[in-house]
């Protein structure tokens, strides 16, 4: 079971296989049989411009706080403290919003 102020990287479930991964990372504030909540950011998984990789690109400025129904969700990841797993999050929690939501307009 979840535990709350737990780090966690949630993949939700796609409408469409063509549509991009929706990845939220956080910490647990509430969990029971029919929501997980979070509060932290979203995420695209998209190819990266530069490498051949998938990055995670933050879709919200700030932390927010989500109600994800446990069927709107395809898996969870527990982030141990001092693996590399924390490494990465704490690497992609530090990117910020380039682009203007639904566009490739780049922030000044």
């Amino acid at each position: 079971m979840l535990q709350p102020n737990q780090k966690i990287r949630v993949v939700l479930k796609r409408d469409a296989k063509e549509d991009p991964l929706t990845v939220m990372r956080g910490d647990v504030t509430g969990c029971d049989e029919v929501l997980l909540t979070l509060k932290g950011r979203r995420y695209a998984k998209v190819m990266g411009t530069h490498s051949d990789r998938s990055e995670e690109k933050p879709l919200d400025e700030s932390d927010k706080t989500y109600l994800l129904p446990w069927s709107s969700v395809r898996f969870v990841e527990m982030i141990q403290q001092g693996t590399r797993e924390e490494e990465l999050d704490q690497r992609v929690r530090r990117e910020t919003m380039r682009y203007r939501k639904g566009t490739d307009v780049q922030i000044e």
